[in-house]
């Protein structure tokens, strides 16, 4: 009997040791010193975008953007440009926001899909970082935790 248990448990162990060694990474962006945690069932689409903006994570139901922009002027109008571009080339209706000076969310969603962004000011107000999910299906609950790591810090923009 303790033969079959102790094989059982290799067995078990044989069949979750993939799952247990997919962690959370995180992505640094030089060019805008953009930061953030992402989850374990994303990964990278492609190597950095040419011009160092951020890069794209794919996941089996969907995608993550982690990027950096010049602001080019307000905070507020910046944010509202994001959404319109979303809503026209994107084909995403937001359907709620929050805007401070500060940071910004939108989220919104068609068709079975989720759309969430969150973007903050950084560099004293010259850069937007920004961290983008488009879903099919429900927003990821790991959303939230790549929002709050969202971050800039030593980026050549600044």
């Amino acid at each position: 009997m303790p033969i079959l248990r102790m094989a059982v448990v290799l067995i078990v162990v044989a069949m979750t040791g993939p799952a247990l060694a997919q962690q959370w990474t995180t992505y640094h962006n030089a060019r805008y010193g953009v930061t953030a945690d992402i989850p374990p069932e994303f990964a990278p689409s492609g190597p950095e975008a040419a011009n160092s903006d951020g890069l794209i994570f794919r996941a089996s139901n969907g995608l993550l953007t982690v990027y950096g922009a010049p602001l080019g002027g307000s905070f507020e109008a910046f944010v509202e440009a994001q959404i319109e571009h979303d809503q026209t080339y994107g084909g995403w209706p937001v359907s709620g926001h929050t805007i401070t000076p500060d940071w910004a969310e939108y989220w919104g969603g068609v068709g079975g899909g989720s759309l969430k962004v969150r973007i903050e000011a950084a560099c004293n107000g010259k850069i937007a970082i920004i961290a983008k999910f488009e879903m099919h299906g429900r927003m990821p609950s790991s959303a939230d935790r790549v929002f709050a790591s969202l971050h800039q810090e030593n980026g050549r923009a600044c």
